[in-house]
């Protein structure tokens, strides 16, 4: 039987605002099954320009998904 652990996996996660997948991301990087991972997570964008603005995380989505989406 052939090894696939080695093998690449993708796993994208769209879901609604508070569904879920930010704690399951979460459950992944605590159990160390991300240990050799990239995670790309919109939030961590969203908070980074929010430190950045000096503004909260709710009002930088405000602000940027209207230039986004413009």
């Amino acid at each position: 039987m052939k090894d696939n652990s080695t093998k690449p996996v993708v796993i994208i996660m769209v879901g609604l605002p508070a569904s879920g997948k930010s704690t399951a991301r979460a459950a992944a990087v605590n159990s160390g099954a991300s240990a050799s991972s990239y995670q790309y997570s919109t939030d961590d964008i969203v908070e980074r320009i929010a430190a950045e603005q000096n503004l909260t995380y709710d009002d930088a989505w405000s602000v940027n998904i209207k230039n986004a989406t413009a």
